[in-house]
């Protein structure tokens, strides 16, 4: 239960972000608000600077900041559940210590919206991407209009950015989101997994401002997309994999709309792979039975569904040269 006195709680995971925490926590310190923030910093176990200028910050804004030190790298997920479960707030926001926010009355717009509409559970922006190894920025999304998204919206792919949601402080969907992590450890994010619990709850309103800032840079998690093709095809591998079991935690209808992301993931994985010669079927077959499904395994009738998934196995024919598309 969040504490009535407290409105807003912000969550910040960081490890190993000393050249980009202080603009992070910078962002959260300049927040002009007609009620209280509480910022909370999960800093887990860096081995450059990050956790003296946590301290710092902390011992400048102790009534501001609560600082959570771990003893031993945790990792990503835990360390994302242990600040959630800490957040007191009515709203929980996030932006994590290598993303900033650049719009002073951020909260206080996302905060008003919610108030005077209970129906909707969360509420997230549009923000610009730093592409720090490719030295460009550019508008991480396309909708130059405010919307709602829905929870097939949602389960069709991400469209929420991380450093831009704020949502109503739930115990049972963060609970649902630990319980998930607990069980399939190897699920490489967590926010995705936590925007479609929030978006089973209500709706979520996107708004096509841009207050935030989110970073790409040598050490980031998703660095690999213009880095490293083969860690890409891996993490996408891993996004397959949560998809599916997320799909244990959906309606039919939600599961029909994972299902179409998990078949455009697929597509994308055989696309990199055969691009730079390192798929053969024996890897497709692998890929899906990671996830225990043939390729055949989609969708429920001759719906749009299955067309789709007819429309990928010709192309692994073609491409592959397979004969017998389908078989373990």
């Amino acid at each position: 239960m969040y504490n009535i006195n407290q409105l807003v709680s912000v969550t910040m995971i960081t490890y190993n972000h000393d050249k980009y925490i202080s603009d992070a926590i910078e962002g959260i310190l300049l927040q002009k608000t007609t009620f209280p923030v509480e910022l909370i910093i999960g800093e887990d176990c860096s081995t450059d600077n990050t956790r003296s200028i946590c301290i710092e910050y902390q011992q400048k804004y102790p009534e501001r900041i609560r600082l959570f030190l771990s003893d031993r790298n945790l990792g990503m997920l835990p360390n994302f559940v242990n600040t959630l479960n800490a957040c007191k707030g009515k709203y929980t926001c996030i932006c994590e210590g290598d993303d900033y926010w650049t719009d002073p009355y951020k909260l206080q717009k996302q905060v008003d919206f919610l108030e005077n509409n209970p129906e909707y559970i969360a509420c997230c922006h549009n923000v610009m991407v730093k592409n720090e190894i490719e030295n460009n920025l550019y508008q991480m999304w396309p909708w130059e209009y405010d919307r709602d998204f829905t929870v097939e919206d949602i389960a069709e792919g991400n469209k929420i950015s991380t450093l831009s949601i704020v949502f109503r402080n739930k115990k049972e969907i963060i609970e649902k989101l630990s319980a998930f992590i607990d069980k399939h450890p190897d699920t490489p994010v967590g926010d995705y997994v936590l925007n479609l619990f929030l978006a089973q709850k209500g709706k979520i309103r996107y708004f096509h401002n841009i207050m935030g800032i989110y970073r790409i840079h040598i050490n980031s998690n998703h660095s690999s997309i213009v880095t490293n093709y083969q860690k890409y095809s891996d993490l996408l591998k891993k996004w397959i994999n949560m998809l599916f079991n997320l799909m244990d935690y959906s309606d039919k209808n939600t599961v029909k709309h994972l299902k179409l992301q998990f078949l455009n993931k697929t597509d994308e994985v055989l696309f990199l792979d055969y691009k730079n010669k390192n798929t053969t079927y024996d890897d497709l077959v692998a890929l899906f039975g990671y996830c225990d499904l043939s390729p055949e395994d989609f969708g429920y009738e001759e719906d749009e569904l299955t067309d789709s998934a007819k429309a990928l196995m010709e192309k692994i024919k073609s491409q592959l040269g397979s004969e017998s598309v389908g078989e373990k």
